[in-house]
């Protein structure tokens, strides 16, 4: 079975560095502080809007819409705008509603810190500063780079009800003691007969992981097997997640987190509008201005091209298209440089040695 990257924008939202240590006395509401960021704000735990209410979780908190990762008690309904997450002094984690009852968001006591960490784990801290409770360790529909799927019956993936429905669906994946990654329905045994899917790792108590370049693969203590491509990615530039989806499929996805600069989302509220210049001005000489090249490796995108020459190197071909007021951007490959106006459309990040795929260059303005 093939899994599908989904490739879900070029650019990234900008975002706000968050608080990385949570301590007890801490409080969210879901319409004043609703979350604790991660030190980059990539990740985000708090509150978010499900149904006609609120959920408690893990989600992604720099696009637009809030792609959640992690659920507390999944299976409850959702929860009004006027109850508190409370971190209490004694070191819990509570929902309290406006009537001072009180539920329970994760099995912990005891607690002196908690963090949201860059990699979507949260991770709760004893006055040593040990780990005592982690999201990671309680999955839901979803694996994470550095997260490890065990072959255990309880740390299974089991999917949501729909993309906006955060409840336990219909079907699961599993890491199993004889080293298949297998998926069966909600409710059926592990057996043969009830599995829809499987492959074999050939490893024994094993982990099903996914690493921050995009492998997915299966590990013990002494082999180790990959069962999906690399992207190849740089670390940092592209995120994944596996998600067991609510259609019974187990899908691959990727997020690229580059923002090249000088450009601005059309409307931020429909990001597939695509985007357009920060700067206004049409004159490149203008004083005051300063105009740079931004490289981006392995792209590829709809070749309109009103200019092209034979040139040595890719410096050659940054000059050129820095010195044409007409140029916005230049694509260079085997020494052909092509330039190019705006927009740019159809814009895909390929792997760095597919042959279609070019060394850009970008123009930046700024004043």
């Amino acid at each position: 079975m093939m899994t599908p990257i989904f490739l879900f924008s070029l650019l990234s939202a900008i975002f706000t560095v968050g608080q990385s240590i949570v301590k007890p006395g801490s409080i969210l509401t879901p319409t004043t502080k609703s979350s604790w960021l991660s030190p980059s704000g990539l990740y985000a735990f708090g509150f978010y809007k499900q149904g006609n209410g609120f959920a408690v979780g893990v989600f992604l908190a720099r696009i637009l819409q809030k792609t959640v990762v992690w659920t507390a008690n999944r299976d409850n309904p959702p929860v009004s705008a006027k109850v508190i997450l409370n971190f209490t002094s004694d070191g819990r984690l509570v929902l309290q509603s406006a009537q001072g009852a009180e539920t329970s968001v994760a099995n912990f006591r005891s607690a002196s810190s908690a963090s949201i960490l860059d990699t979507g784990n949260f991770v709760v801290y004893n006055s040593n500063n040990l780990s005592i409770w982690e999201s990671f360790q309680h999955p839901t529909d979803t694996l994470l780079p550095t997260q490890r799927l065990l072959a255990d019956d309880f740390v299974v993936l089991k999917s949501s009800v729909s993309e906006f429905n955060q409840s336990t669906g219909r079907f699961r994946a599993v890491m199993q003691q004889d080293g298949y990654v297998a998926l069966y329905p909600v409710g059926t045994s592990l057996t043969m007969e009830y599995g829809y899917w499987s492959t074999s790792s050939g490893i024994p108590n094993g982990s099903l992981n996914l690493d921050d370049h995009g492998f997915l693969y299966v590990t013990n203590s002494s082999f180790n097997l990959t069962i999906s491509p690399s992207k190849n990615s740089a670390k940092g530039t592209v995120l994944y997640r596996l998600r067991m989806e609510d259609d019974g499929l187990l899908r691959l996805y990727s997020y690229n987190l580059q923002k090249p600069n000088g450009f601005v989302f059309i409307d931020e509220s429909k990001r597939t509008l695509g985007c357009e210049r920060n700067s206004t001005t049409e004159n490149c000489n203008e004083k005051g201005m300063n105009i740079t090249m931004e490289e981006v490796p392995g792209i590829i995108w709809e070749n309109v091209t009103y200019s092209q020459s034979l040139l040595s190197t890719k410096q050659d071909c940054n000059d050129a298209c820095l010195q044409d007021c007409s140029c916005e951007a230049a694509l260079f490959n085997d020494r052909v440089c092509r330039k190019q106006k705006l927009p740019l459309r159809f814009v895909n990040i390929k792997i760095p040695n597919d042959p279609k795929a070019a060394l850009a260059f970008i123009k930046i303005r700024t004043s």
